[in-house]
């Protein structure tokens, strides 16, 4: 077996961190523990409160009751619920990237990701990724604004 220290997560009980011969680690789940229930349990009751969440403000839409959905049909709104949802989600992750990757040398991962590569060496000239973040707040103001407006 390659294993050869095992050392549990100081922060986080759910996790065992081993060392092994070639000195990396790996992270393994410990499965017993009394909290993964917990996390379970979170899990699914949020996936239903996230299900029931999109039935009803679906509901909402298709009978008219929302502000879009008045002014266009309810098929309109939905869409663009949808694609500024799916935008949002990209603003916000590429920005978790972004400032993520900031503190790492790029030189580490210019061969495996090389998108990554060559966004990172932009925004991380001058002060790039603070005009970016400005910029970025004022793009989410806007989506979160028309996603009021098409879901409630």
């Amino acid at each position: 077996k390659e294993v050869e220290t095992k050392q549990t997560s100081p922060t986080n009980s759910h996790f065992t961190l081993y060392k092994t011969k070639t000195n990396s680690f790996k992270m393994a789940y410990n499965k017993k523990s009394v909290a993964s229930h917990c996390t379970a349990f979170k899990s699914i009751y949020s996936t239903c409160l996230l299900l029931f969440s999109i039935v009803l403000v679906t509901g909402l839409q298709f009978t008219n009751q929302t502000g879009l959905a008045q002014k266009a049909h309810p098929a309109v709104a939905f869409v663009v619920l949808w694609a500024l949802l799916i935008w949002l989600s990209m603003v916000e992750g590429g920005q978790a990237s972004l400032v993520g990757l900031a503190p790492v040398q790029n030189d580490i991962y210019a061969q495996t990701h090389e998108l990554s590569y060559k966004s990172t060496a932009i925004t991380n000239k001058g002060d790039n990724l603070d005009r970016y973040l400005m910029g970025r707040q004022f793009m989410v103001i806007f989506i979160v604004f028309l996603i009021n407006m098409s879901g409630a």
